[in-house]
């Protein structure tokens, strides 16, 4: 799972490269597409990933809205699409290398990690994700994310033989992610291993 974890992280700390970038500068759309340009470089260096984005604005204090999310491993694989991210954060915090969240919403993302991961693929889409309060430890390396909901989603999981392989590699990624809660909606869900000949398929109409 460490792999996995990995990738996850990667993911959150999206949002969290932006927030530090802009908070520090004014709340002008002029000045906001220019640190579009500059955080998009920013997180495709630390991701080794292409990301792109369409637009970004900040509204006081801390509210972010990030449009037209593309994220692509290259040379041309295209691992994530979003249509849009909103995050609210408080300001002081980042001060201290902390980043507290009071809410997140991401909507219209499509998946489809390819190889990127390896032993497992990731294909679907997912209406919405919100989340309700969260911490990140920039300096601990620690996710602590309160109530999660996902709906409106058709998911399929895909593990192959190298799994279980890909596990037992030791990696440098320290991050600790904690989920407290999962609401799920609306949610087609299916699991494949052609190794074991399994597939196992599931709607989920609602479920907490």
């Amino acid at each position: 799972m460490k792999t996995w974890l990995k990738w996850v992280g990667i993911i959150l700390l999206i949002p969290v490269a932006l927030v530090l970038l802009v908070s520090v500068l004014l709340y002008v759309p002029v000045v906001q597409n220019f640190v579009l340009r500059k955080a998009s470089g920013y997180a495709s260096t630390a991701t080794g990933l292409q990301i792109n984005f369409d637009r970004v604005r900040l509204s006081f204090p801390l509210d972010l809205s990030v449009s037209g999310i593309e994220i692509i491993q290259p040379p041309a694989d295209t691992l994530v699409l979003a249509k849009e991210l909103k995050i609210n954060v408080s300001p002081l915090p980042l001060i201290r290398k902390e980043v507290y969240i009071s809410w997140l919403e991401l909507t219209g993302t499509r998946l489809r990690t390819g190889s990127y991961i390896e032993g497992v693929e990731v294909n679907g889409t997912v209406g919405r994700l919100a989340s309700h309060t969260g911490h990140i430890g920039l300096t601990d390396q620690h996710i602590s994310l309160g109530a999660i909901g996902l709906s409106d989603g058709d998911i399929s999981l895909l593990l192959t033989d190298t799994a279980t392989k890909a596990d037992t590699i030791q990696t440098a990624t320290q991050w600790v992610i904690d989920i407290t809660k999962i609401d799920l909606e609306n949610l087609a869900f299916k699991l494949d291993m052609p190794a074991d000949t399994l597939t196992v398929s599931t709607y989920i109409d609602e479920a907490h």
